[in-house]
């Protein structure tokens, strides 16, 4: 029950919008933003890492230039990690923005705005 609630905690699927092009954008409160911090900040263990380090991926790409500088934070200290699996993630997430087609396999059924 608590991966569930742990899940959902960090669903970005609800604030993520689909352009008739096809592109994404992200329309997310920083209520939102700041439920994603808690979560990270409070994990112990690595298997629930992923899902805060997928989330915080296009929130660092996607999100507002003070959500960006946020999550950028959050993920610069998660690549500082000594645990070698959550760092590299981390660096991935900061390295590799998003793309169009791995977000709609990710969340197929966006808003369309």
């Amino acid at each position: 029950m608590m991966t569930a609630t742990r899940i959902s905690a960090v669903d970005l699927a609800p604030y993520l919008r689909r352009a008739p092009s096809g592109s994404f954008r992200l329309e997310m409160p920083d209520s939102q933003l700041d439920t994603v911090l808690d979560m990270a900040a409070g994990l112990t263990e690595r298997r629930f890492f992923g899902e805060v380090i997928l989330a915080a991926n296009v929130i660092l790409h996607l999100g507002t230039p003070d959500q960006k500088e946020r999550m950028g934070a959050l993920l610069g200290e998660l690549a500082a990690r000594e645990d070698p699996i959550i760092a590299d993630f981390a660096q991935w997430a900061l390295d590799t923005p998003p793309t169009d087609k791995a977000l709609a396999e990710f969340y197929p059924h966006p808003m369309e705005r």
